[in-house]
């Protein structure tokens, strides 16, 4: 009797392990960029560079990050802020200075070139 429900139990705890395993391996962090315009801001990526999170770093930030951005793509998460970031005022003549940091499968010259695309007619100067 004992042998008829150890190999059952065996398999569901293996299984479970297995999916458990499998839903953390494809739900990891593959990218972080920041994004300093002060306000300091971090988004977090999936491997199919979807966001994650998006972490406001300072006091500043809390007010431009939108409370749905989680599954979006990279391109309207920068939409998005960047519209906050001016309708806040943070944004307010033609130049804009931005440091971008990236660590993941993005390089920081990439998401530099996406932050200059969002901003559309001002000035940027991304580093």
């Amino acid at each position: 009797m004992r042998k008829k429900i150890l190999i059952p139990a065996t398999i569901i705890v293996i299984l479970i392990i297995g999916i458990v395993s499998f839903y953390l391996w494809n739900n990891r962090t593959v990218s972080t960029i920041t994004l300093d315009i002060n306000p300091s801001i971090e988004i977090n990526l999936d491997k199919n560079d979807k966001v994650k999170s998006v972490i406001a770093l300072n006091e500043d930030a809390k007010g431009i990050i939108g409370k749905d951005l989680k599954g979006k793509s990279l391109d309207n998460t920068f939409d998005l802020l960047i519209t906050n970031l001016i309708d806040k005022g943070f944004i307010e003549d033609n130049y804009v200075d931005v440091i971008v940091y990236s660590n993941g499968k993005l390089s920081s010259e990439d998401i530099g070139e996406k932050v200059e695309f969002s901003f559309g007619k001002k000035e940027v100067h991304a580093e």
